[in-house]
C-alpha cells in the first residue's frame, strides 16, 4: 500500500521512473513473501497482533504456508499483468497517464487481496474486499476508452457482494461478540445456536455470487468486447480465486461447528449450483470465440472446486486447493493467449484465426495444449491432479450424482481439448500471423505452461508442504482441538 503512494508520485516527474518503481515494488513484496518460508517451515504458522492487541480484541495477521505459497503466486500474476499492461499500452495508444494510474491501482488491489488472505477479522476483511473491488473497478477505467457505465456496473455488484459479507459477520458478531474467526467459531461452538450460523452462513456465501459470475458473457458481454484480456485473466484468476480460498476458510475454520448439519433445501440448492457452474462447459464449447470461450470456462471451473467443498473430505479438501492453484494459472493463461494472439487489442477473437498456429509458432500452440490439458485434467499438468482427487473423493462419499457430474464433464472436455489441438496443426496457415510473435509477447505464456507443469510434477511436495496444513484439524491427526481459545474445555 506505502509503494502505491510512491508509484503515484512518481507518475507525476517520468513515465519510466513509475514503472521502474512498480516493478520494484512488487519484487520486493514477492522477496519478503518468500522470506518467511524458513519460518513458517520450522516453527509453524506466524501470527502478528496489529498494534500489540492479542486477539481477539486485536486484529490479528496470521501467515500459513498454503496462504503465503498462494501470495507467491498472485504476485507472480500481477507482475505478469504489469507488464502485458505495457505491451497493451504501445499496441492500444494508452495514454501514459493512465498507464502510470495503472500501477498504483495494481498495487492496491495486491494490498487488498494479501490482506485478505492473512488477515482474520471479519470487519477487516469486508473493508479490503471492498478496496480490491474500487481498485478493479478503476483499472477498468484505465485501460477502456468507453467502459464507465461497465465499470460502475462492477463496482455496484462488488460493493453489494462485499455489503452482504457484512452483513453474515454482523449476524456472526450478534451471536457471539466478536469479529476473530477463530473466536466466532470457539463461540458458536459454546452457544450452538445453529440457525444463526445458517443465515449468516447463506449471506457469507451469498457475497460471491457476483464475483464468482465474473467474467460470464451472460453479465459482462460489453465489458469482455471494451477490456484488453489479461486484466478479466487477472482479475478473474486473482480475484474471484481468492474469494473461492476465503469461502473454504468461513466454511470449514468459522462455521463447521461440530455436529452442525444443513438443512436438505440448502443441500438441494449447493448441488444445483455446482451443475449450473459445470454448464458453462457446454457453453465454452459452443463458442466461436476465443475470448468468449475462455470467458466460460473461468466461470464453469468454479463448478469443480464448488464439488468439492460439498464433498468435504480429507481428499476432496486437498484436491480443492490442488485445483485452485492449478487453476490460478491457467486462467490468466488462457486470457492473455487471447490479447498475445490477436492483433487488435479489443473486439472479436475468432477461433478460425488460430487454424494452424501450430505450424506457424510451435511454441505458442504448445502453451495452448498445456492450458487445456490441465483444465480437462491430462497429467501431468496440475490440473490433473486436483481432478485425481476429487474423483477419488466422490468414490469414497459414493455420491453417484456427483460421479455423474465429473464423468460427463470429463468426456466433454476431452472431445473439446481434442477439437481445439485438432484446429491448432491444421495444415491452413493461421490467417492471423503474418509476422513472427515477438518473444517478450510469448514469454508470459511460457512462464505460465511451465508453472503449470512444475506444480503437476511437484505435486507431492505441494500437497505435503502447503496443501495439508492448510486443511482443517480434523484432517491432521492432531490433539489440538479444531476449535481454539477453549484448551481443555474441548476435549
Amino acid at each position: 500500500m506505502a509503494g502505491a503512494w510512491l508509484v503515484l508520485t512518481a507518475g507525476f516527474f517520468s513515465h519510466r521512473v513509475s514503472r521502474w518503481t512498480t516493478y520494484g515494488v512488487l519484487f520486493l513484496t514477492l522477496g519478503l513473501v518468500l522470506k518467511t518460508f524458513p519460518k513458517l517451515f520450522a516453527e509453524g504458522p506466524w501470527h502478528y497482533s496489529l498494534g500489540g492487541w492479542a486477539p481477539p480484541w486485536g486484529i490479528e495477521l496470521v501467515l500459513r504456508p498454503f496462504t503465503v505459497f498462494m501470495a507467491c503466486f498472485l504476485l507472480m500474476l500481477v507482475l505478469l499483468a504489469f507488464f502485458l499492461l505495457g505491451i497493451y499500452g504501445t499496441i492500444a495508444g494508452l495514454l501514459k497517464t493512465k498507464e502510470n494510474l495503472g500501477g498504483p491501482l495494481l498495487l492496491v488491489l495486491v494490498s487488498s487481496l494479501l490482506t485478505l488472505l492473512f488477515a482474520r477479522d471479519g470487519f477487516t476483511l469486508y473493508l479490503f474486499l471492498q478496496i480490491a473491488v474500487v481498485s478493479g473497478a478503476g483499472l477498468f477505467l484505465c485501460v477502456t476508452r468507453q467502459g464507465w457505465l461497465e465499470s460502475f456496473y462492477f463496482l455496484l455488484g462488488g460493493s453489494a457482494g462485499a455489503s452482504l459479507l457484512l452483513m453474515g459477520f454482523i449476524l456472526l458478531y450478534a451471536s457471539t461478540g466478536t469479529l476473530h474467526l477463530d473466536d466466532t467459531l470457539a463461540r458458536l461452538f459454546i452457544a450452538k445456536n445453529f440457525s444463526m450460523a445458517l443465515a449468516a452462513g447463506i449471506f457469507l456465501s451469498a457475497a460471491w455470487g457476483f464475483l464468482f459470475c465474473f467474467p460470464s458473457p451472460f453479465f459482462f458481454t460489453r465489458l469482455l468486447d471494451l477490456t484488453p484480456p489479461f486484466v478479466l485473466g487477472l482479475l478473474s484468476s486473482v480475484v474471484v480465486r481468492t474469494g473461492v480460498y476465503l469461502l473454504f476458510l468461513l466454511v470449514f475454520f468459522v462455521l463447521n461447528i461440530p455436529g452442525m448439519s444443513q438443512p436438505e433445501g440448502m443441500v438441494a440448492l449447493e448441488y444445483f449450483l455446482v451443475f449450473l457452474f459445470l454448464a458453462h462447459f457446454i457453453l465454452a464449447a459452443r463458442q466461436k470465440d476465443f475470448l468468449h470461450s475462455a470467458a466460460y470456462l473461468s466461470v464453469a471451473q468454479l463448478g469443480i472446486l464448488f464439488m468439492g467443498l460439498i464433498l468435504g473430505s480429507k481428499s476432496a479438501l486437498t484436491g480443492t486447493l490442488m485445483e485452485l492453484l492449478s487453476q490460478m494459472l491457467v486462467v490468466m493463461g488462457l486470457f492473455s493467449a487471447v490479447g498475445v494472439l490477436s492483433l487488435k487489442p479489443a473486439g472479436a477473437h475468432p477461433f478460425s484465426k488460430l487454424a494452424g498456429l501450430g505450424r506457424h509458432d510451435f511454441g505458442v500452440a504448445m502453451t495452448l495444449i498445456v492450458f487445456v490439458f490441465s483444465i480437462v485434467g491430462i497429467p501431468p499438468t496440475g490440473g490433473f491432479f486436483g481432478k485425481f482427487l476429487l474423483f477419488q473423493a466422490v468414490l469414497e462419499k459414493k455420491d453417484w450424482i456427483l460421479m455423474t457430474a465429473l464423468l460427463l464433464t470429463a468426456v466433454l472436455n476431452v472431445v473439446s481439448a481434442g477439437r481445439f489441438t485438432w484446429l491448432l496443426f491444421e495444415h491452413r496457415k493461421a490467417a492471423s500471423f503474418h509476422a513472427q510473435i515477438s518473444f517478450s509477447k510469448k514469454a508470459p505464456l511460457l512462464f505460465l505452461a511451465i508453472a503449470i507443469l512444475l506444480l503437476g510434477l511437484f505435486h507431492q511436495e505441494v500437497i505435503h508442504n502447503f496443501i495439508e496444513p492448510a486443511l482443517p484439524k480434523a484432517f491432521l491427526n492432531s490433539p489440538v482441538p479444531n476449535v481454539p481459545f477453549l484448551g481443555k474445555q474441548v476435549e
